[in-house]
């Protein structure tokens, strides 16, 4: 779905996390399916991130493109990331690949 309340511009009716998964649950009925493959980029990922943690008896697969981009300005988070020592297995998978 497009999201027409993501501009430069106020929008006065910007829907929940809970109605955006309930607007995606009635696009997938409407079309045959109960679950999916989801892609998102950006502000996107963050949609994609509320269907896994809500529905995810939704998602068969996601794909989330640049997802950290929301916490780059978090001075702490750039600082763990960039500097920090990794804590378990799949940090040093993600810092180094």
């Amino acid at each position: 779905p497009e999201f027409p309340f993501l501009a430069m511009a106020p929008w006065e009716s910007v829907p929940s996390a809970r109605e955006v998964v309930a607007q995606l649950q009635d696009m997938l009925a409407a079309h045959g399916h109960t679950a999916a493959h989801f892609a998102g980029h950006s502000f996107g990922s963050v949609v994609i991130g509320w269907v896994m943690k809500m529905s995810p008896s939704s998602v068969v697969y996601a794909t989330l493109m640049e997802p950290a981009q929301f916490l780059v300005i978090k001075a702490d988070m750039i600082t763990k990331v960039l500097f920090g020592t990794p804590k378990s297995g799949y940090e040093v998978l993600i810092r180094y690949f």
